[in-house]
């Protein structure tokens, strides 16, 4: 049975029938795999990212890239199951009704909604979603006019294979504000590309270089003065090493010229080995304490959420004096 698609979005092109074009195509507007670089990163990332456009990335994956799309059939396969419902495959290349230069490629499209498809290295938190991939999914909403997305992830083993759980999956709600931000910025770096990419804004204040200039000057005075003494630090862990007991008893020394404090804490932590060992059926127990505790976090996390903000400030120096 075909399914049909509810979507406001037209069908540009496709990596499975022409990826060539489907790069080309991709290349002229903001996708959902980039939003969140544009929306966060400085126009050097800008730059970057164009250049990819124009020239190819460098970029040609690694082993948890390549895993991961390898795994995208299975964790799709899982979502048909829990909804009882087709997804689309994976490779159609969206652009959105109202500007054709906003485009998805969705790992998955339902009736009504996208499917963002994960695999996890080992170790990660699968309570929380990654600023990158809520900022996809809700571009993808933007995109295709969703309203909900599913999100749907495991975590690899140890060893980099997939483990015997079942994936989790929760549904993410359309984000107005989110949205509006990555379109501002999807905008904004369009018209800058249109622009010439040029190295300088156009709308700064009159003092602007009267405030940043001094700042910047300061920064990389900083800068250098903490690298400096990274470097001489290595000469006074030598001579650290070099006495006895300093390891175990930590050592203060001064002189006319002054010193340093170097001191040793030690702390009780629990040994889960030795605990595993001593009494594998009540480690085991806990261990499956763990599971469910992270399970039933994950399940409060898609009903209550809320948005935090992080605020950086982050010098950029002139072009070539940071490279």
């Amino acid at each position: 049975m075909t399914m049909q698609t509810i979507t406001t979005a037209t069908v540009v092109a496709s990596s499975q029938d022409d990826e060539d074009r489907w790069h080309e195509v991709r290349g002229t507007g903001v996708t959902a795999s980039r939003i969140h670089a544009i929306a966060n990163g400085s126009k050097r990332t800008w730059r970057r990212l164009l250049d990819d456009d124009l020239n190819g990335s460098t970029f040609k994956g690694n082993r948890h890239t390549r895993r991961g799309h390898e795994r995208e059939p299975f964790l799709i396969a899982y979502v048909e199951d829990v909804l009882g419902e087709e997804i689309r495959a994976a490779g159609e290349l969206f652009a959105a009704a109202a500007n054709p230069r906003h485009m998805a490629t969705p790992d998955g499209v339902g009736s009504s909604y996208g499917v963002e498809a994960k695999s996890h290295i080992f170790g990660s938190d699968l309570g929380k979603i990654p600023a990158e991939h809520y900022d996809q999914m809700q571009w993808g909403m933007h995109v295709l006019g969703f309203t909900k997305w599913v999100y749907v992830r495991e975590v690899m083993g140890e060893d980099g294979e997939p483990t015997l759980n079942d994936p989790l999956m929760r549904w993410v709600d359309r984000d107005e504000k989110r949205i509006a931000v990555l379109v501002e910025a999807a905008d904004a770096y369009l018209a800058w590309r249109d622009a010439g990419a040029p190295d300088e804004d156009d709308d700064l204040p009159d003092d602007f270089e009267d405030v940043v200039t001094p700042w910047l000057a300061a920064v990389a005075r900083r800068d250098a003065a903490v690298a400096a003494a990274k470097a001489l630090e290595g000469r006074v862990r030598a001579l650290i090493s070099r006495r006895d007991d300093a390891e175990e008893r930590g050592w203060k020394p001064t002189s006319t010229v002054g010193g340093f404090t170097y001191s040793v804490t030690t702390k009780q932590v629990l040994d889960e080995d030795a605990w595993k060992t001593a009494e594998p059926d009540g480690y085991a127990e806990v261990v499956e304490l763990r599971k469910r505790l992270a399970e039933t976090e994950a399940a409060a996390a898609a009903l209550y959420t809320k948005t935090t903000a992080t605020r950086r400030l982050l010098p950029v120096q002139p072009k070539g004096e940071d490279q």
